[in-house]
């Protein structure tokens, strides 16, 4: 990754007022895949929304960081966006040593950790009929109903241990 695509504060541009820093990163900063058929992927760049303060002999980053991920419904297969942000992340940098410090490592992981492990459409998705595969949300599918028993695992009620 070109430098440019990086966020790196210069400790010599941040004043006693401290310093705002505003912005975008590329997508890849995420590095997360591209591939539409993934089940996250993040075509869209990270934006950023900082404030700096030097405190002693370190330096303190607050402030937000938001993008749109492209996920797959965990239930249903549906691409859907999904706006992830950290409205109120926060960083120090103790006992520094160097006149810039880069932290868009740690603006990315604060956006990663935001991801969800269940990727859900909505809340009160239907998911896809188990024999058909027809995306329940949409219209209901033809299949027979079995009362009492889930289509994909009746088989397994018959086993015996």
């Amino acid at each position: 990754m070109k430098r440019s695509e990086r966020l790196v504060i210069s400790i010599t541009e941040v004043k006693e007022e401290g310093l705002k820093v505003k912005g975008d990163l590329p997508a890849k900063v995420l590095d997360l895949p591209v591939d539409e058929a993934e089940r996250q992927t993040c075509p869209n760049p990270l934006q950023y929304d900082l404030a700096v303060h030097l405190v002693g002999d370190g330096m303190l980053v607050e402030g937000a960081v938001r993008t749109t991920a492209r996920c797959r419904c965990d239930r249903c297969l549906a691409y859907f966006d999904l706006a992830i942000a950290d409205e109120a992340l926060c960083h120090f940098y103790e006992h520094l040593t160097v006149t810039e410090v880069d932290v868009t490592d740690d603006l990315r992981e604060d956006l990663l950790i935001t991801l969800p492990t269940v990727n859900l459409c909505q809340e009160a998705c239907r998911g896809i009929c188990p024999q058909c595969g027809q995306n329940l949300n949409t219209r209901p599918c033809e299949c027979p109903a079995t009362p009492g028993k889930a289509f994909i695992w009746h088989q397994l009620d018959d086993l015996h241990l």
